[in-house]
């Protein structure tokens, strides 16, 4: 199935345009032309916008991201994780832009815009440029495959080395106005699923469902070798827990 099939939302462009100017503060697109729809990604609805001229320094372009099926309160996790990493040095990822008017989104808010009329809670990322992943492992018969699956590896090993609490001196600043309220104040470690479902896989629950509730897979090859990687991320979590 194509992305573009179970893509939900939409946004007019002059939807886009007023988003940008009153929640973000940020200058419109000159033109239809200076925003284009992307379909990468999962259950985002996604928009690539060329920003018109009085930006802050640096930024040219911009990405709209309506967070189809995501509450107002994970768009804000998502976005804080995402400025938590870029402020410990991962520069390969997008980071949320801040808010600067919340009337319409909650006095909480800090990323997500909540703004009337929007089909789902909405934030603005910085603009990486790049190729998806997939497409280029695909490439030349998938010549390149390994090397691929090899770097995302390091990427996201990278990503999850990433330290709790505040951004280490001399830290980059986020682009854009507003720098004091988009300090990340909270970053979940993974004990209290931060980290996705690392906490559930360190605790053996999927382990005891392969070898309980799912004895058809008890014999599986996957189990031997899921086992051994288990072994390994624990012990990756209790080194990372003595630093």
């Amino acid at each position: 199935m194509d992305k573009s099939e179970v893509d939900i939302s939409n946004l007019s462009f002059s939807q886009i345009s007023k988003l940008l100017v009153d929640d973000y503060g940020l200058p419109p697109p000159k033109s239809e032309q200076d925003v284009q729809k992307l379909y990468g990604g999962y259950s985002g609805s996604n928009y690539g916008v060329q920003l018109g001229e009085g930006g802050p320094k640096g930024l040219t372009k911009v990405v709209v991201k309506c967070a189809n099926g995501y509450s107002a309160a994970e768009v804000e996790e998502m976005a804080v994780a995402m400025n938590h990493l870029y402020e410990h040095g991962f520069a390969q990822a997008c980071r949320a832009l801040p808010l600067v008017v919340r009337k319409t989104s909650g006095p909480t808010a800090r990323f997500a815009s909540t703004a009337t009329g929007l089909p789902a809670p909405t934030m603005v990322l910085s603009f990486v440029p790049g190729e998806a992943a997939d497409k280029v492992a695909a490439r030349d018969g998938g010549e390149l495959a390994t090397e691929v699956l090899e770097a995302v590896g390091q990427c996201l090993a990278r990503m999850h080395s990433a330290p709790l609490g505040a951004p280490p001196p001399g830290a980059a600043p986020l682009p854009g106005p507003d720098q004091a309220s988009r300090r990340a104040s909270t970053v979940r470690s993974f004990e209290v699923g931060g980290a996705c479902l690392v906490a559930q896989h360190a605790k053996g629950n999927f382990l005891d469902k392969m070898h309980g509730a799912f004895p058809h897979v008890a014999g599986h090859p996957f189990v031997a070798w899921y086992e051994t990687r288990l072994a390994e991320l624990r012990s990756a979590l209790a080194e990372s827990a003595e630093l």
